[in-house]
């Protein structure tokens, strides 16, 4: 839970998993057996897909720029950004905005 949170309260930063482990004084490896077998997934899917949940969030409460938005959950670079939200979404991120703020103001 320690792990979770200090994923949390840091989207924006870059995070390593050594970092995490440090912060719950564990090993590095053990935490990821241990985060593994707790969460059901490994850290770096967790983080990805906490880093992706943000993301839809901001699309879709500001009117904020994809460049602004990958920082903001802690990608440098737009283009790899853009692709892991495709890998965890099914869509690009500007395809995501278009279509939820269209239902949202049809519905």
């Amino acid at each position: 839970m320690k792990a979770k949170a200090f994923v949390r309260e840091n989207i924006g930063e870059k995070i390593r998993q050594e970092d995490v482990a440090s912060h719950v004084n564990m090993s590095r490896s053990y935490f990821s057996q241990a985060f593994k077998k707790v969460v059901g997934i490994t850290f770096n899917d967790y983080l990805k897909k906490e880093r992706v949940a943000v993301a839809k969030k901001l699309l879709l409460e500001s009117s904020q720029s994809l460049a602004s938005i990958a920082q903001a959950v802690g990608y440098e670079d737009v283009k790899y950004f853009t692709h892991v939200f495709y890998e965890q979404v099914g869509m690009y991120p500007s395809e995501f905005r278009q279509k939820f703020s269209l239902c949202s103001d049809n519905c």
